[in-house]
C-alpha cells in the first residue's frame, strides 16, 4: 500500500501480478479502530471545548435531516458522535484532537475532522513544494511539479503535473529527473509527453533495469519487434541495477522534516500531534503516487514472454535471465510477483531461482498481518508514528527490502529469505 492504501499492504492490493494496473483513487477517510467496543460513554462526559473543536469543522453543507441520516450509525445516539477530553470505556484516541467512541470511528462515515486533516496535509505538502522547487538538485523541481497532483489521486487520466515534469526534463541529462518525469508520463500522459522516450532515458543510464522495462513497454505498444528485442536482451544482462522503486518518495523525504518545522514555526501546523498525522498522511500521499507510476511494462513482458513464444528456446534462455534479474534487482513486491511468474512460465529450475514462491507467500502473509495490527492503533498517535517508521523504511530499503527484513527478524533468521 488497509488504511488508505489497506495500510502496508496496499501494493498487492492494487495491483495483481500480471497484467497493467488499473486506474485507483486513494479516498481519505477515517482509520478503523479496535473492533471491539465496550459500553457506551456517559452522556455527561466532558466535550472538548469549542476552541479544540475549531481545528475539526463539522462537514456538513446538508440540512440537518440530511446530515444525520447521512452519518447515522446503528446503536449510536447523537451525542456519542463527537469527540471528548478523556480516554473511557469504549473510546479510542483520535491523535491531536481527543477521544472518540470507538464504534463511530470504525464505521465507514464522514467525521468532523476530515476536512481539517487534508487541509494541514495540504500545508504541509504546500511548505514540502517550496524546498524542493529551490533545490539544486536536478530531480527535486520535477518531483515538487508531481506533487502538485490532486491529493489522494493516482487516477491513470491526463494530468498537468506530468505535463509540467516532462517540460522540465526535455533538455535534461540528469537520469533520475527524466526517469521520474517518463514515470509520471507512462501513468499520466500529458501534451509535453510525448516528447519523452524511454529510449533516451536507457541511453541517460545504460544500467537502469527500470529503463529497459520501459522500453520494452513502449517498443511493444509500437509494435516495433527489433526494438523489443534488444531490450529484452538488454533486460537479460546481469550488469542492470534496479532502483528504489519509490523515486518520488526518495526526493521528497530528505526535505519533510524541514517542512515540518517550517509548518510549526509558522503556525499553519499548531502542535506536534497535528504534524505528526499531517506528515504521515503525506508521506502515505507520496508513496502511493510512486506505486502508481510502477509500471506499463508488465503487460509487454507477459506477452514477449508468453507460453507460445517460450516454445523458441533462445527466447525462453532470455526470458529466463530476465526473471533471474527481476528477481536478483528488483526492489519492490510488484518486481518479485512479476518475476516469480516469469520464472515459473519460463521453466527455471527451482535451484536457480533466488526467490522460492513459498516464501513470497509468508511475505504476504506478513504484510496483511502487520495491516491488521495497524488498523488496530486506528487514528491514535501510536498508530501514525508506526506508520511512518514503515513508510521511511520502505523509502529507504526499498518495498522488498524492507519487507524480508522484517519477516527474517520476526523469524529470528538474518538470512530467512534470499538477498536480491
Amino acid at each position: 500500500m488497509l488504511l488508505l492504501l489497506s495500510l502496508l499492504g496496499w501494493v498487492s492490493g492494487l495491483w495483481g501480478s500480471a497484467g497493467e494496473h488499473q486506474a485507483v483513487r486513494l479516498l481519505p477517510r477515517s482509520a478503523p479502530p479496535l473492533a471491539a467496543a465496550a459500553s457506551e460513554p456517559a452522556a455527561s462526559a466532558p466535550r472538548l471545548p469549542a476552541q479544540a473543536m475549531a481545528s475539526a469543522p463539522h462537514k456538513s453543507t446538508l440540512m440537518p435531516d440530511q446530515d444525520r441520516a447521512a452519518g447515522a450509525v446503528p446503536g449510536l445516539e447523537p451525542r456519542d458522535e463527537h469527540l471528548y477530553e478523556q480516554t473511557g470505556p469504549g473510546r479510542q484516541a483520535v491523535c491531536g484532537l481527543g477521544y472518540a467512541d470507538a464504534r463511530w470511528l470504525n464505521a465507514d462515515v464522514p467525521k468532523p475532522w476530515d476536512q481539517s486533516r487534508q487541509d494541514e496535509v495540504k500545508q504541509l505538502r504546500d511548505q514540502l513544494l517550496l524546498l524542493l522547487r529551490r533545490s539544486a538538485e536536478p530531480a527535486d523541481p520535477v518531483a515538487a511539479a508531481l506533487l502538485e497532483r490532486p491529493l489522494w489521486d493516482v487516477g491513470l487520466s491526463a494530468d498537468t503535473s506530468s505535463n509540467l515534469a516532462a517540460s522540465l526534463v526535455l533538455n535534461s541529462r540528469n537520469a533520475a529527473a527524466y526517469g521520474m518525469a517518463y514515470r509520471a508520463c507512462a501513468s499520466w500522459p500529458g501534451a509535453q509527453c510525448t516528447k519523452l522516450s524511454a529510449k533516451r532515458w536507457t541511453e541517460l543510464d545504460e544500467q537502469s533495469l527500470s529503463a529497459w522495462l520501459y522500453l520494452l513497454g513502449e517498443a511493444f505498444r509500437s509494435n516495433d519487434q527489433a526494438l523489443m528485442l534488444e531490450a529484452l536482451y538488454r533486460l537479460s544482462l546481469p550488469q542492470l541495477q534496479g532502483d528504489s522503486g519509490t523515486p518520488l518518495y526518495g526526493r521528497a523525504q530528505p526535505w519533510l522534516a524541514a517542512a515540518r518545522s517550517q509548518a510549526l514555526a509558522s503556525g499553519v501546523l499548531r502542535n506536534e500531534e497535528l504534524a505528526l498525522v499531517a506528515e504521515a498522511s503525506l508521506q502515505l500521499h507520496i508513496i502511493g503516487l510512486d506505486f502508481a507510476m510502477l509500471g506499463n511494462w508488465m503487460g509487454a513482458l507477459n506477452r514477449v514472454c508468453a507460453s507460445q513464444a517460450l516454445a523458441d528456446s533462445n527466447r525462453q534462455q532470455l526470458c529466463q535471465a530476465v526473471a533471474r534479474n527481476l528477481l536478483d534487482k528488483g526492489r519492490s513486491l510488484m518486481d518479485m510477483a512479476q518475476g516469480l511468474a516469469l520464472a515459473e512460465r519460463a521453466g527455471l529450475a527451482a535451484q536457480a531461482m533466488p526467490l522460492q514462491r513459498a516464501d513470497y507467500l509468508a511475505l504476504q502473509a506478513l504484510i496483511g498481518a502487520d495491516s491488521e495490527t495497524q488498523a488496530e492503533l486506528g487514528e491514535s498517535c501510536e498508530g501514525y508514528r508506526r506508520l511512518t517508521q514503515r513508510l521511511v523504511g520502505i523509502g529507504r530499503q526499498g518495498e522488498w527490502a524492507y519487507w524480508r527484513a522484517e519477516l527474517a527478524r520476526q523469524r529470528g533468521m538474518p538470512g530467512a529469505l534470499a538477498s536480491p
